[in-house]
């Protein structure tokens, strides 16, 4: 049966050998064997059929009372990523996942936060809030499991040559993002100066 990843292989099988079922999948290149029920003579006439998140439900025998079994196995556990910012009140949009409520399986999670623009400040990433790996640093981890809330902490900066401050203006000689008589001073001690070969 084909699944997400490469492909998804499942059935249930019957072991005599101490009546027990088990199922037996095939998820990518390796097979996981799990025990299904051991408690008296269980699994004969085993049905099993895969649900829509491909999770597998099985029906069975069970000798000693005649009974008819079900069992199942839930899919793995979710949990919450909720991500914000401070300040909250600009549209900051560099942080990965985005601000808002995001589902993860348990495991590791990557965040990261970046630079954010809003002339004339430019925010630099300062810190995370919550239960991350790294709080001090712009790309870390937080491992999901249970509801997390994680906030990236910017702060305001204004410096010269900064995308809001360039400094390559025109006539800017000394390129403080100012156009003034230090400017002037050094056109003028270069006034004359001449470096075509012609002047040699």
């Amino acid at each position: 049966m084909k699944g997400q990843l490469f492909f998804h292989t499942c059935m249930a099988i019957y072991l005599l050998a101490g009546s027990c079922l088990s199922t037996v999948a095939l998820g990518g290149f390796a097979w996981n064997i799990q025990t299904v029920d051991s408690t008296g003579g269980v699994g004969g006439y085993t049905s099993i059929a895969l649900d829509a998140d491909g999770n597998p439900h099985i029906s069975y025998y069970e000798d000693d009372n005649g009974d008819l079994r079900y069992a199942f196995a839930p899919g793995p556990s979710t949990y919450t990523l909720t991500m914000s910012v401070e300040p909250n009140n600009i549209g900051i949009d560099t942080v990965t996942p985005l601000v808002g409520d995001h589902v993860y399986y348990t495991g590791m999670a990557n965040i990261n936060a970046g630079r954010f623009l809003s002339c004339p400040d430019v925010y630099q990433f300062s810190h995370w809030e919550g239960d991350v790996a790294n709080a001090n640093s712009a790309s870390t981890t937080v491992f999901m499991n249970s509801d997390k809330t994680i906030k990236s902490v910017f702060v305001a900066t204004r410096e010269c040559g900064d995308e809001c401050h360039p400094d390559d203006l025109f006539g800017d000689y000394n390129n403080d993002c100012i156009i003034n008589l230090e400017d002037y001073a050094q056109f003028a001690m270069n006034w004359l100066v001449c470096t075509k070969p012609e002047c040699d």
